[in-house]
């Protein structure tokens, strides 16, 4: 099948490579989140290949419209193979995978026609290091997928990258050109953050994305306030509404001052004060059930090892004491003898369910209640 040409984007103003390369820098540190009151939910790498994976249809109307335009996103499939380069010829082992590899057919072209996108998200190596780095893995996937075109993207979340979106290229011979190499490249970093939150098409991936971006009118707070507006009014899917502020929550970095200030600006803000606190709940929730689910564990394994022959009341009771315990509760003799004394694991089912959903902090009242009531 003949190679099907890829339009080009109209950002495509830079068409020349670095001339100058940098001195390799020091490492950077990875992303900030020491700032903030809550941990992520998941880690930061699940974090960006769900991002990439549930918008790279925005991605790529952003970066090449054109291409965008002829492209049907809801066919795309992740590739898995694992394509590897190394980083380094002087470490031997020090492999480097390729981020994200999508195959994704053309809308009113023949059904085979296709395109490979080829996605990396770079936050430590210098320009010079990962556009050889993207020639190298364009070699690999070439040779891996010979009859399709591809479009590979590096999005740079240092400050390594000239802001905005552009075009590189890479010309492989010194005396007679041989070869030239063209991709993508997104400098976030140095990117302006009120750009994209206040784009005249805006769209929900500008509201992640801006959190690894510069402002010189905006505030970090300020920044974390219009991504969480630009959401309310552009994702209506709770599960992409949680995706996104769980992104926004671990990569905007804030000092505790200035996460009180955004948590205030929230309060005050009608529309992103209900999606916050639904979203907040919903994590305080998902935390509770993983609780509750490492108790209910526990507590089995402890009524086994006990060797009880009705093993059923008292794996339940061990899995209320244990949750008792994670949330820092101190149970009295009385109420472990009252636990201890019912015999309707119903009962205890309800119980343990209203202390995880609480944390714990309904407990002695509800044993006060309990024991006026008449013994199981």
């Amino acid at each position: 099948m003949a190679k099907s040409k890829i339009p080009h984007s109209q950002n495509n103003s830079n068409l020349n490579p670095n001339p100058n390369p940098k001195p390799k820098p020091k490492p950077k540190p990875k992303p900030n989140n020491t700032a903030k009151s809550k941990a992520p939910r998941q880690g930061f790498d699940p974090l960006y290949k769900e991002l990439i994976t549930t918008y790279l249809n925005q991605l790529v109307e952003t970066i090449a419209p054109e291409l965008a335009s002829c492209l049907d996103f809801s066919k795309a499939v992740a590739q898995s193979q694992e394509l590897y380069v190394y980083r380094n010829k002087a470490l031997h082992g020090h492999k480097k995978q390729v981020d994200h590899l999508f195959e994704v057919p053309f809308l009113s072209i023949e059904e085979s026609a296709k395109i490979l996108i080829h996605v990396e998200l770079e936050n430590n190596d210098d320009l010079e290091t990962m556009q050889k780095r993207m020639l190298h893995y364009f070699h690999l996937i070439d040779l891996k997928f010979e009859n399709l075109d591809v479009l590979p993207i590096v999005l740079f979340f240092n400050q390594k990258a000239t802001p905005g979106i552009h075009m590189k290229t890479i010309k492989k011979g010194k005396y007679f050109e041989t070869f030239q190499f063209n991709f993508m490249q997104w400098g976030l970093g140095n990117d302006d953050a009120e750009k994209w939150l206040k784009h005249k098409q805006p769209k929900p991936l500008y509201a992640a994305l801006a959190t690894h971006m510069k402002s010189q009118t905006l505030t970090a707070e300020e920044i974390g306030l219009n991504a969480l507006s630009l959401v309310k009014n552009t994702e209506k899917n709770d599960n992409r509404v949680t995706l996104l502020l769980d992104y926004i929550e671990s990569f905007l970095n804030l000092t505790p001052d200035q996460k009180e200030r955004f948590l205030q600006q929230i309060k005050s803000t009608q529309g992103v004060d209900q999606m916050y606190q639904r979203w907040s709940e919903r994590i305080a929730n998902e935390a509770i059930m993983q609780g509750l689910e490492k108790g209910i564990e526990k507590g089995i394994e402890k009524g086994i090892e006990k060797g009880k022959i009705e093993g059923k009341i008292e794996g339940k009771i061990e899995t209320l004491m244990t949750i008792l315990e994670t949330f820092n509760v101190q149970c009295s003799t009385q109420e472990a003898a009252l636990l201890k004394s019912i015999s309707d694991a119903r009962r205890l089912d309800e119980i343990l369910i209203a202390i995880a959903k609480n944390q714990g902090q309904n407990f002695h009242e509800m044993m006060m209640q309990i024991s006026q009531m008449p013994s199981s």
